[in-house]
């Protein structure tokens, strides 16, 4: 037993040396490692920069234009918006229709609607049904969202005009379809990327700095009808400023 006591000890000794010095090599690899991801992300993200934006817009004759818009019916009750939406509906499509599109040009989502304070968007979904009314069902609005393809160009124009005649119906998007649609793209594309080079130049120039190399390049595209089919390209381009 009295030579075991001593053995145990000199275990006791060794696993606690041990165990000291594997934690001290980890924290100071951990502490290293910290500081060398901080060093670096510093050095990536806190860089001086200057930002220039170009924009450019091409004209498109596409092969078809695809509307993305909605309807809303507001009204002091939800029933009776939402009989005032039947009756809204009812005129839009026979007004579509009678410029040449086909009721498979039309297509519509569910109903929507809010109740009392329509700027806080409470929406509920219902079905073609009438939902239940309450008595404190009161500024209320049925809104419904339609997608109207246009193959016929000829018709477009006419078919904006309907939209813009009709004060409860907001336009989302247009989409359009074209063979040459991409060339034009990247055509515009390339002159909104010159225009946002120009741009990041002159304000470095009245600056009285220097543009050193590209840190980002960022696009957008949107797409409109007004008296022409057009595409819009934004292009944004960060640089670092030399030192």
């Amino acid at each position: 037993m009295k030579d075991i006591m001593p053995v145990r000890a000199f275990m006791f000794v060794v696993i606690s040396v041990s165990v000291f010095i594997t934690a001290c090599f980890v924290s100071y690899f951990l502490y290293n490692g910290a500081m060398f991801l901080s060093e670096n992300a510093g050095s990536g993200y806190n860089h001086p920069s200057i930002s220039g934006y170009g924009i450019s817009t091409v004209d498109i004759d596409p092969n078809s234009v695809v509307f993305n818009f909605t309807l809303n019916t507001p009204s002091d009750d939800i029933k009776t918006a939402l009989q005032k939406h039947f009756e809204a509906v009812g005129s839009l499509e026979k007004s579509l229709i009678a410029l040449g599109l086909t009721q498979a040009d039309i297509v519509k989502s569910g109903y929507q609607y809010c109740v009392s304070d329509c700027s806080a968007e409470v929406i509920q979904i219902i079905d073609q049904s009438l939902p239940v009314v309450t008595p404190q069902d009161s500024g209320s609005r049925i809104s419904q969202v339609f997608t109207v393809s246009v193959k016929n160009l000829a018709i477009s124009k006419s078919v904006v005009d309907i939209f813009k005649a009709n004060k409860n119906i907001e336009v989302k998007g247009t989409n359009f379809s074209a063979i040459d649609y991409k060339d034009k793209l990247q055509l515009a594309r390339t002159e909104a990327l010159k225009k946002a080079h120009e741009q990041a130049l002159s304000m470095a120039k009245v600056a009285n700095i220097k543009l050193g190399k590209i840190i980002s390049i960022n696009d957008s595209t949107s797409s409109y009808y007004t008296d022409q089919p057009q595409s819009e390209v934004t292009v944004s381009v960060d640089y670092e400023i030399e030192d």
